[in-house]
Order: C-alpha cells, then sequence, then structure tokens
C-alpha cells in the first residue's frame, strides 16, 4: 500500500512538472535572433535576364571588399550565339543561354560593367574585389574566334570605377 501511494505522488508530481510551462534555451535564442539581425538578404536583380551570381563556388578571390564592394555576372535579355564562350557565358553551370555582363554592387546600386567590344554581344563576368573596391580579376569574351575550338576568345579584365581595361593573354589566343 506504502509503495502504491509513492508510486501515486511520484506520478502527480510528474504531472505537475510536466504542465509547467518552461522556457527552453532555443526559445530564448528565437526571440534573441528577432531583436538582432546579423545578415541582411539583398536580391540584386538581373540585367534583363532569368539569372545572376556573384563569383562561382570554386573560386578562391574575395567576395565583398572592405569597402562593401562585391562583384559577378548577371543576365541579360541578349541570347547567347553558336560562338559564345561557355566559361563565361550562361550563368554558373553554362546553362542560360543569355549573355551575362559583369556587375559591381555597392551601396545598393548595381553598375554594368559591360564587356569588350561589341559590348551588347559579348560575355564577361566579374570574379574578384580588392580592398579598394576595384574588380581586380574578371573576364570578357572578344569578338575574335578562337581556331581550334572555334568560340570566342576569353581575355582577363580588370575594372577600376566602372572602366575596363583588356590585360590581354600569356600570348596565345
Amino acid at each position: 500500500m506504502k509503495s502504491l501511494h509513492l508510486m501515486s505522488l511520484t506520478l502527480v508530481t510528474l504531472f505537475v512538472a510536466l504542465a509547467i510551462p518552461v522556457r527552453l534555451d532555443a526559445q530564448d535564442n528565437q526571440d534573441h535572433e528577432h531583436r538582432h539581425h546579423h545578415y541582411k538578404l539583398i536580391d540584386m536583380g538581373t540585367f534583363g535576364g532569368p539569372a545572376s551570381f556573384i563569383n562561382p563556388p570554386f573560386n578562391v578571390n574575395p567576395e565583398l571588399s572592405r569597402r562593401g564592394v562585391t562583384a559577378g555576372g548577371s543576365a541579360t535579355a541578349v541570347p547567347t550565339t553558336s560562338t559564345s564562350n561557355f566559361f563565361v557565358c550562361g550563368g554558373l553551370d553554362g546553362l542560360v543561354p543569355k549573355v551575362f555582363h559583369a556587375f559591381e554592387w555597392h551601396d545598393g546600386a548595381v553598375l554594368d560593367l559591360g564587356a569588350l567590344p561589341p559590348v551588347h554581344e559579348n560575355c564577361s563576368n566579374a570574379q574578384a574585389v580588392n580592398s579598394s573596391g576595384d574588380i581586380v580579376a574578371g573576364a570578357s569574351e572578344n569578338n575574335n574566334i578562337d581556331p581550334v575550338l572555334g568560340i570566342k576568345e576569353v581575355r582577363a579584365v580588370r575594372w577600376t570605377n566602372g572602366h575596363s581595361k583588356d590585360l590581354g593573354t600569356l600570348g596565345d589566343p
């Protein structure tokens, strides 16, 4: 009888303890997150096409400068051609059949950095930003067709204050 009484008391105590609302650590953290925002999601849009990106995942170069400048590539509404170079056209996976242009984002504004001439036909993409906010690594098609591959040549490009500089190649197309 004594053990039945002890068991009943234990069960009542357990039910009472379970009925008491307890604030869990996860709830405290959730409330904390609502008070403090550590990240801000910004949709940079595109240049009329269906996709844009900041540095490809395999790129180890800086994606954001200390001044808050970032760079990448954005699709235009212009379709690619049979000679478009898949290394700089088509987005991250090369599957978007649109001309991509390098862009710079700073202080909430997106700047189309264009490409080497003819700008509206050639793809480009920006890959790294230095601490001054210059786009120090990028690539652009030029209008020359590579005789071996049959697609447009790609040149190294640097953008400073929105102006491109063709850095050329190491001797071959």
